[in-house]
């Protein structure tokens, strides 16, 4: 069978299975149907994919990334390439050591872009302990919380709270300590939260890095 020149299945992605990469370019947003038939908004530069599952992590640049939260009795460490991330994520997720006080905590707000203002978000953390178990408390949008309290163990495991009602307050995340025995460390990586306004299958995607 000959071997194609070119072959790019453009399914989600852009990039060439053989061959080289095509180019895009569009200055403006753009709309398109996505897999539930829902018109949604892509942004400049952004391809389209007719039926597709769009999903942009709102925890935007790298605030995604645990290093710029806001820390109260918590210490964080990145410990990316000596802890390894879930095996359903790329090898090369950046992973953090967060070494909790009693009632220790690290939040995140969104900047101003990400207030969608009466719309509906998921959010979406993993987490594992360093040694036994312990209690987090998962927080997806501050000001106005929707929150639950998750036990985490030595094993990776997605944690997301139940998806928030319409919204006012700006979108976060925040994981406190909610374990009586006082110090504690974790692991936790890829943070997202995701806007799933108006979706039936309102679960969590697939992560999301904020540099793509």
């Amino acid at each position: 069978t000959p071997v194609p020149l070119f072959y790019w299945k453009g399914q989600y992605s852009l990039a060439a299975t053989t061959g080289t990469d095509p180019t895009f370019t569009r200055a403006t947003a753009a709309t398109f149907e996505d897999f539930e038939g829902l018109i949604k908004t892509v942004e400049s530069q952004e391809p389209r994919f007719q039926g597709a599952r769009r999903v942009e992590n709102g925890l935007t640049g790298a605030a995604a990334y645990l290093t710029n939260w806001t820390k109260s009795t918590t210490t964080v460490t990145d410990v990316t390439g000596s802890i390894d991330p879930p095996t359903t994520l790329s090898a090369s997720t950046p992973v953090y050591q967060l070494d909790y006080d009693a009632n220790g905590s690290i939040a995140y707000t969104a900047g101003g872009g990400e207030n969608i203002g009466g719309g509906i978000v998921r959010a979406s953390v993993w987490l594992r302990t360093a040694t036994g178990t312990a209690t987090i408390e998962v927080a997806e949008v501050l000001g106005n919380r929707y929150d639950a309290d998750v036990a985490v163990t030595t094993t990776w495991q997605r944690f997301s709270p139940d998806v928030s009602s319409a919204i006012t307050a700006s979108v976060g995340m925040s994981l406190k300590n909610r374990d009586p025995a006082g110090a504690l460390t974790i692991y936790a990586c890829a943070p997202q939260v995701e806007d799933v306004t108006g979706q039936t299958n309102q679960n969590p995607s697939e992560y999301v890095s904020t540099g793509v």
